[in-house]
């Protein structure tokens, strides 16, 4: 999967994610945090996930994996049940937090597709 690059500098929405449901169980979501186009390193940091979905449906706290902190290589995992409200979210963003001060990236556009299979609707 390819990784989006998100720099927290700059308050521009990211290219559109489009979800498709019953793709997966579950959605893995690659991103590479920069600060000012430079590879932000997580070690002292904390990042979160938090959105919005199509009916207001609040996703937060979803499971985060620092694939490579010195080069701030993330992945977001989100469940079926995250991504079962077809339609455009209504936020979404990553949440960098840092001896209790936190900061957050543009907006991510996401983007649910129903799908014919339909056999992960929760």
């Amino acid at each position: 999967m390819n990784k989006l690059n998100i720099d927290k500098s700059y308050r521009i929405t990211i290219p559109h994610i489009v979800i498709r449901k019953g793709e997966s169980s579950f959605l893995s979501l690659h991103f590479q945090i920069m600060s000012k186009n430079i590879p932000l390193n997580l070690n002292n940091y904390t990042v979160g996930f938090r959105g919005r979905d199509s009916v207001g449906k609040l996703i937060k706290e979803n499971k985060i994996v620092v694939k490579d902190s010195k080069n701030g290589i993330i992945e977001v995992v989100l469940s079926v049940s995250d991504i079962k409200n077809t339609g455009e979210f209504q936020v979404a963003y990553l949440l960098i937090m840092s001896n209790g001060i936190a900061d957050t990236t543009g907006d991510i556009a996401i983007s649910v597709l129903d799908s014919v299979e339909g056999w992960y609707n929760v």
